[in-house]
């Protein structure tokens, strides 16, 4: 199958601009240490649910079918940006993130919406437990890494502004030498309580 035939895609919440602001006022800091990390810039942040990959339009439309039944049943619900850390941890950084609070509850069965559509598409299961984060950057230059443990240690107090999710939506990812460009597909409105 060639890459025209498919789209590489992923499920997110949006965040709203302030919240991507402070995130990104975040990793300014973080970028004191002088490590060569890709940073993630503020309009390309987003709270991934699912990563889809390369699939057929047909799977989109499955997918799309799934979510439009299951999420006007979901209900809008409070997050906030909480505390920054690392993968795979604070002292060994790949991946520097800004974590989103509370973990359980209405934003657990958002994901598992997004998990059982993908799986229902014929797509296979995430071997991952899902870990919500804000991806802040992406270490280039691992061996010098262990500069940033100190400072994200001071940004663990971190946090946010409390915000509505009111919404999961769809993204198209287009790779490019300057970085990936998002085109929202579509867009799933929860319902509003009457």
């Amino acid at each position: 199958m060639s890459s025209a035939e498919t789209i590489r895609s992923f499920l997110a919440v949006d965040l709203p601009d302030a919240e991507r602001q402070r995130a990104f006022a975040v990793s300014k800091r973080l970028r004191k240490a002088g490590v060569r990390v890709s940073w993630i810039p503020p309009e390309r942040m987003h709270l991934t649910l699912r990563f889809l990959g390369e699939v057929t339009p047909n799977t989109i439309s499955m997918i799309t079918e799934q979510l439009e039944n299951q999420y006007t049943a979901a209900e809008p619900f409070p997050l906030r940006l909480e505390g920054v850390g690392a993968f795979p941890h604070n002292r060994a950084p790949r991946i520097v993130w800004a974590g989103l609070a509370p973990l359980e509850g209405p934003l657990e069965s958002v994901q598992a919406i997004a998990e059982a559509a993908a799986w229902h598409a014929g797509l296979p299961q995430e071997n991952k437990r899902f870990r919500p984060h804000l991806t802040l950057g992406r270490v280039k230059d691992s061996k010098k890494a262990g500069a940033l443990s100190p400072l994200i240690e001071e940004e663990q107090g971190f946090s946010g502004d409390e915000f509505t999710v009111s919404s999961v939506s769809l993204y198209a990812s287009q790779l490019t030498s300057s970085g990936p460009i998002y085109n929202r597909l579509r867009e799933f409105p929860f319902r509003w309580k009457s």
